[in-house]
């Protein structure tokens, strides 16, 4: 899997907020070279380096520095995905940290978040991990921002001890203050957000309902969904996971909160098997990637897993009767 990309659901919100202001959603996410199904199904893979353009060309063109800020405050962090099911289960704000840097991964390998000494608390590091040049001002407050919001909903008036910017300080800090308090240094050498130990210490114990239904919709654990059996749910987190990590076994079961040998006995009961599973995703997304996004045949075989594309070709033969280049060209001609 290539470390570039980052699952679409980032862009939650983006066309709205770039209407908003006056913008053309459509426009710039094809000027930052996405398709625009991005700004709307959270299930494509679109490179970092693209998102982090289409938001600061969003800033930009629409004139609203504090794009991902704005931004932040219209999401949460659903945006995490199969990553939140390791989250929900946090009883601290330092186990939520703990358990988000241990695995980001799930969620992209684009970027690093790393938990750092800092003092007598911890800071909460971020960067991207693809080509220079790449300017990630938005990204980083629109990363940090989303924190910031998700801790107010345990105490209405979390600010962290300090905050580290990469970039040079805009002209107007007012939204950066409220935010993230009066202890902002920018033009540093890291993006970082730092925690004072009785912050790492407050309680998420009690969460409150809004962020309850939040984690039941994120990860379709409501009644409907554990009616439809293991193999159903199991389904769902191989299609969340399978485009930004090596989706094996283990790494489902892990995100699931069980045993891998309890996984596999409850497929075997079910009468699959991961691999049937897995194989069926595979079989759905390749046809998804080609009609509803730009990604290329060689990135569309990594993405699903492949070593080569020669052995995506026979599959995708063999699923769907026609050459994989076929269903491209077709998804390509006018309507």
């Amino acid at each position: 899997m290539s470390s570039k990309y980052i699952p679409s659901i980032v862009l939650s919100g983006a066309a709205d907020l770039i209407r908003k202001h006056g913008g053309d959603p459509i426009m710039l996410a094809q000027q930052a070279g996405l398709p625009p199904d991005s700004l709307h199904d959270g299930d494509l893979p679109v490179d970092i380096a693209a998102v982090l353009g289409l938001f600061d060309a969003s800033a930009e063109q629409c004139e609203c520095r504090n794009f991902g800020m704005h931004l932040a405050a219209r999401n949460g962090l659903d945006i995490f995905g199969p990553l939140w099911v390791l989250l929900r289960n946090a009883k601290t704000v330092r186990q939520l940290l703990v358990d988000l840097c241990a695995n980001y991964d799930i969620y992209t390998r684009a970027a690093t978040l790393s938990l750092e000494p800092s003092g007598d608390g911890q800071c909460l590091c971020w960067d991207t991990v693809t080509r220079s040049g790449i300017n990630t001002t938005q990204g980083a407050e629109y990363g940090f921002a989303l924190t910031v919001y998700e801790l107010r909903k345990f105490r209405s008036d979390f600010t962290p001890l300090a905050m580290q910017f990469r970039h040079a300080a805009p002209a107007d800090i007012g939204m950066h203050r409220e935010l993230f308090g009066a202890c902002l240094s920018f033009n540093q050498d890291r993006n970082a957000m730092h925690f004072s130990v009785q912050d790492l210490d407050m309680s998420l114990g009690q969460v409150d309902s809004r962020t309850h239904a939040l984690m039941r919709s994120v990860l379709r654990w409501d009644t409907a969904t554990q009616q439809t059996g293991v193999a159903e749910r199991i389904e769902n987190m191989v299609r969340t996971l399978l485009p930004y990590s090596a989706c094996t076994v283990e790494e489902v079961a892990r995100a699931m909160g069980m045993r891998q040998r309890t996984l596999q006995d409850r497929l075997q009961k079910s009468q699959t098997s991961f691999k049937k599973i897995k194989d069926a995703v595979r079989y759905d997304l390749a046809l998804k990637y080609l009609n509803s996004s730009s990604l290329s045949l060689v990135e569309i075989s990594e993405i699903l897993g492949y070593s080569e594309l020669s052995a995506f070709s026979r599959s995708f033969k063999r699923w769907h009767g026609q050459p994989a280049s076929t269903i491209r060209r077709q998804s390509m001609e006018p309507a």
